[in-house]
């Protein structure tokens, strides 16, 4: 960009899917402007958001859209992304002994490590 003169292109970021997000955020970060475009018929994040609806007694509920979580390489700047984005309540850690495999009627946790990562707020 040509900040040198005053100028900083505006841009356009259509999609507010997790990798939109992203790119905006990087943009930003590099001085230039901006902007994020969406239906916003949901709500933002795309396939890793989540959709709420009423059952036949008009009770509501909440599901996962379809990514339920996410994992990062360790020691990868989308670790060092989703960390911050945490510490801003966009993202929270899925407790560990919430999320496992489920077997002939018996649930068991994962046990490996995993820091698994899941929108907040839908």
């Amino acid at each position: 960009h040509n900040s040198s003169m005053g100028y900083v292109p505006r841009i356009a970021v259509v999609g507010g899917g997790v990798s939109g997000l992203v790119l905006g955020k990087e943009l930003a970060s590099r001085g230039l402007h901006a902007t994020v475009f969406d239906t916003g018929e949901h709500a933002c994040g795309g396939r890793a958001s989540s959709r709420e609806a009423a059952d036949e007694q008009g009770r509501r509920f909440s599901f996962d859209h379809s990514t339920q979580y996410m994992t990062c390489t360790k020691g990868s700047s989308f670790e060092s992304m989703a960390k911050e984005w945490a510490k801003e309540g966009l993202l929270a850690e899925w407790p560990a002994d919430r999320v496992g495999t489920l077997k002939d009627g018996s649930f068991t946790p994962f046990d490996d490590g995993v820091v698994r990562y899941i929108g907040a707020g839908g």
